[in-house]
């Protein structure tokens, strides 16, 4: 099930080099098992978002709560939100 993840009131000051390549590191992991189809920074206000597939809320909320940048408080809350991919609607196969 695809899912959007807000990552919500960031603390900047808790930042360190260390704590980014962690985050960078288990955001690999995600990629690499296919949970993790794209994530960023927004630009205009704090947070982040993930894009994650996973096979239900449990998995995207352990998911979530193992990232390093919410286990050290950097991002002090989450919001999960299942949603349904109109894509396929948009591209149509041929």
């Amino acid at each position: 099930m695809p899912v959007v993840v807000l990552y919500e009131q960031e603390q900047p000051s808790r930042l360190t080099d260390s704590l980014l390549h962690n985050h960078v590191e288990y955001l690999r992991t995600l990629a690499r098992h296919g949970w993790l189809q794209t994530c960023g920074p927004f630009s205009s206000t704090d947070g982040a978002f993930l894009l994650l597939t996973v096979d239900n809320d449990d998995v995207a909320r352990q998911l979530v709560e193992d990232d390093p940048f919410l286990m050290t408080g950097y991002y002090r809350s989450y919001q999960i939100l299942p949603y349904r991919e109109a894509t396929e609607i948009l591209h149509p196969a041929k």
